[in-house]
C-alpha cells in the first residue's frame, strides 16, 4: 500500500528549447526508486512547439529524461496530463542510463 498524496507532484512551470523541460512541486528531495505522480493541469499551453520535442523533468537540481513504459523518451506531444511511476536515480542496466522518471500506466492506487 502506498500513500499517493504524498508523491504527487504538479507542473508550476515549462521551459521550452532543446526539449520542453518541466519544474514541479516538492523537487528537491525525491529519492531513488520512489512512486512518482505528474499531474499537468494546463497541457494546452504545451502545445507551443510545432515539432515534438523531448521532455525532461526537473528532480533535485537536475535535468532528467522522462521515459515512457518502453523505456523511449516521451515527446512533447504525448505527454500524459495525468501519470505515475518511479524516480530512478541510481542505473542496474546498461540499456537505460540513470538519472531518468519512467511513466507507467496504472497509477499505485485508485482515485
Amino acid at each position: 500500500m502506498c500513500n499517493c498524496n504524498s508523491n504527487i507532484h504538479r507542473v508550476t512551470k515549462f521551459t521550452i528549447g532543446e526539449a520542453v523541460n518541466l519544474n514541479v512541486t516538492d523537487s528537491t528531495n525525491i529519492g531513488d526508486k520512489e512512486n512518482f505522480g505528474l499531474v499537468i493541469s494546463c497541457k494546452k499551453a504545451m502545445d507551443i512547439p510545432a515539432a515534438p520535442l523531448p521532455v525532461t523533468i526537473t528532480i533535485n537540481g537536475v535535468a532528467m529524461p522522462v521515459l515512457n513504459k518502453n523505456a523511449q523518451w516521451v515527446q512533447s506531444n504525448n505527454l500524459p496530463r495525468r501519470a505515475f511511476g518511479k524516480v530512478v536515480l541510481t542505473s542496474n542496466t546498461s540499456t537505460v542510463t540513470a538519472p531518468y522518471l519512467i511513466l507507467h500506466t496504472t497509477p499505485c492506487c485508485n482515485r
